[in-house]
């Protein structure tokens, strides 16, 4: 009996010698795979953070951070970030809407977008300058010009403003300041922020007392003299008779 107990006690301590080194691997092997969780989450979050926080450029001015679209800093609200690129110097869009330089253009319908110039686009219905839409224009026959003028089958327009008694089919630029038609001599000299604040919708350039067939400017580009076989001109006015 008492070898017996002996032998039992001796059995019992060798199990537990054999099952500690078992228990203390086990919880090593927690503490490794709790530390490489415990990194994995700091790395996660910290690329998440360099994700919010670092914007990526999209060119011309838009960039782009995890949640937002910014044009040159500014937030553009309403969105959609997933169908949203950049078409040129201007112009960017999404699925639902068009933007120029940022701002919305109201009563646009991206998937007929047609860009024309960095100033100039047009949809299937409509004409815009910048984000204005050109009220009553030929979206199917615009068509720009040299300088700032355009056209459609009906009317002749610099910038985005009709000009009065212009004939389309005969109109001719003559440099970025005189143009002329089959009755007519034009000039024109403006800023675009004059019509911005004058609101105007139509101007008259007419030079008056122009001869439209002998009307000749000079070869610079810029030229504000003309002249035809009755007066010298300068920025439209006649200065001799």
């Amino acid at each position: 009996m008492l070898r017996q107990a002996q032998h039992d006690k001796r059995e019992s301590s060798i199990g537990s010698e054999t099952m500690e080194p078992e228990s203390k691997k086990h919880m090593k092997r927690s503490l490794i795979i709790f530390g490489v969780i415990l990194v994995a989450m700091v790395i996660y979050g910290a690329g998440k953070a360099l994700i919010l926080n670092k914007a990526i450029d999209l060119d011309h001015g838009y960039t782009q951070s995890y949640e937002n679209i910014y044009y040159y800093g500014e937030k553009i609200s309403g969105i959609d970030i997933k169908s949203f690129i950049v078409l040129d110097d201007s112009y960017a869009k999404d699925d639902e809407h068009i933007y120029f330089e940022g701002e919305l253009i109201e009563g646009t319908t991206p998937p007929a977008f047609y860009w024309l110039s960095p100033d100039y686009m047009k949809d299937g219905l409509s004409v815009f300058y910048t984000t204005k839409k050109i009220e009553g224009s030929d979206s199917e026959t615009f068509e720009l010009l040299e300088s700032t003028f355009a056209k459609d089958k009906n009317r002749v327009y610099y910038l985005a403003t009709v000009i009065e008694g212009a004939n389309p089919a005969t109109f001719e630029v003559l440099n970025d300041v005189y143009a002329k038609d089959k009755d007519n001599v034009y000039y024109v000299w403006f800023e675009e922020s004059d019509f911005e604040h004058d609101g105007k919708s139509s101007f008259d350039i007419r030079v008056e007392g122009a001869d439209r067939d002998s009307f000749e400017v000079s070869e610079e580009e810029y030229s504000l003299e003309a002249r035809d076989k009755n007066f010298s001109y300068s920025e439209g006015i006649i200065v001799n008779e």
